[in-house]
């Protein structure tokens, strides 16, 4: 598998990776989710600049660089609910 291949979904425990900002997802409220299905790379380059990690409890996702997320009520079922989302002030 190559590096382009790698989905967050794919994750095991105590890995992390680097994928875009527009993989996070923001609910009515302050919970934040993850597309699975979005690339994970090795190295923080471009416009890959949240580092996940899959802990033992779920997704910890934090942002390198700022980026508005808007509140959706009508979110794809496939996201997975964020444990912890960091974002710069």
């Amino acid at each position: 598998m190559t590096e382009e291949e790698r989905l967050i979904r794919d994750m095991e425990v105590g890995e992390s990776g680097w994928t875009m900002p527009w993989a996070i997802h923001r609910g009515l409220g302050d919970d934040f989710y993850i597309d699975p299905l979005f690339n994970l790379y090795d190295d923080q380059e471009g416009t890959s600049q949240v580092l996940v990690t899959r802990k033992d409890d779920g997704y910890h996702a934090k942002l390198h660089t700022p980026h508005r997320y808007e509140h959706n009520s009508a979110l794809p079922e496939r996201l997975i609910r964020l444990r912890s989302f960091e974002r710069p002030i």
